[in-house]
């Protein structure tokens, strides 16, 4: 039951706040200077309110609802580790301020390559509108290969970044890996030390290590 409501709470919140963005975003850009739309394309503007506004959702709410979950199941599990042994639990905790680290200057560029890769999937899409509602034109001075040239270009630059972004993210994930495991055996050898000299019970060790994975 709970799973369903926060479920359905998350959903309806999210299409509330899609649904804001981009009444708030059209509204912006209505207003906006005729010189303005004279130097942006409108397949530009129509880009930013469907998948911007996507992309902002997304993190506002799916990816919110995931991180609460994963915050308090966390929270529940290092309480329990506290009580099987606070030394370990200090000892499994010490890579979080390296991982914290890693994770906020990994975010910067990311946020940086994401709008990048935005902003040539918005220009790609501008093209791709222009080459459709000009089609009598571009047909009439055999302009197809023009066209499609502009619009690979696009594209291409679209993937490179997404591929970039996609390596970042991996060596990511497995540098964090590697740090989990090397905790974790610090913390069965560690723990291994204090059960042979008497500070600590073979079951509280099995249960610490069953807390510290889950």
């Amino acid at each position: 039951v709970s799973t369903a409501l926060r479920s359905w709470l998350f959903s309806s919140a999210s299409e509330r706040v899609v649904a804001r963005l981009r009444r708030d975003l059209f509204s912006h850009l209505i207003h906006q200077e005729i010189a303005f739309f004279d130097v942006t394309r409108t397949g530009e503007l129509l880009s930013r309110l469907s998948e911007d506004t996507q992309i902002i959702k997304n993190a506002a709410t799916t990816n919110l609802s995931e991180a609460l979950r994963n915050l308090a199941t966390a929270s529940i599990g290092v309480a329990f580790m506290f009580s099987s042994s606070w030394k370990l639990t200090l000892l499994s905790l010490a890579i979080v301020p390296v991982i914290s680290v890693a994770i906020r200057r990994l975010g910067r560029y990311l946020k940086e390559l994401s709008h990048k890769t935005q902003a040539a999937a918005a220009v790609a899409s501008s093209i791709a509108e222009e080459s459709f509602g000009a089609i009598r034109t571009v047909r009439s001075f055999a302009q197809e290969g023009f066209a499609i040239s502009n619009y690979t270009e696009k594209v291409d630059e679209t993937l490179q970044l997404g591929l970039k972004q996609a390596k970042l993210v991996g060596l990511f994930f497995g540098g964090v890996n590697a740090a989990f495991t090397f905790s974790v055996m610090a913390v069965v050898f560690y723990g291994a030390y204090l059960t042979i000299t008497g500070f600590m019970t073979v079951g509280s060790l099995t249960s610490f290590i069953l807390y510290s994975l889950t």
